[in-house]
């Protein structure tokens, strides 16, 4: 994953013939791993207030990573949720301080959902 997809999109058939499923494992830092996790948690409100957000759900699993998960209604929804205030400042954010939030890099996924 790079600075310019956050979201490993790019993996994906380039097609719009249905929601699109995104995933990611963030593996932070025990001294920083609450200031991740309150970052993520900030995109979850105003992404889902997006038209084109189905899912947008971030969870804690037991070895203290963060578990992103999407679905959007089509790759051009997910564009435009790359270009919103929040997504912009995240990104800020996150890719100053990469190195001090993560232990290891993050691992991404993406797919067109089969069963809507």
């Amino acid at each position: 994953m790079d600075r310019r997809t956050l979201d490993g999109v790019s993996q994906t058939p380039d097609t719009d013939a249905g929601p699109l499923c995104l995933y990611g494992f963030f593996r932070p830092r025990v001294e920083r791993a609450e200031q991740l996790r309150q970052l993520l948690l900030s995109l979850v409100e105003p992404s889902r207030k997006e038209p084109g957000c189905l899912q947008y759900n971030v969870t804690a699993e037991a070895d203290g990573s963060l578990f992103v998960y999407e679905i959007w209604r089509s790759r051009k929804n997910l564009e435009l949720h790359k270009r919103t205030p929040h997504m912009i400042e995240f990104a800020r954010i996150f890719w100053e301080h990469r190195s001090e939030f993560l232990r290891d890099e993050i691992e991404s996924h993406s797919g067109l959902l089969l069963e809507p």
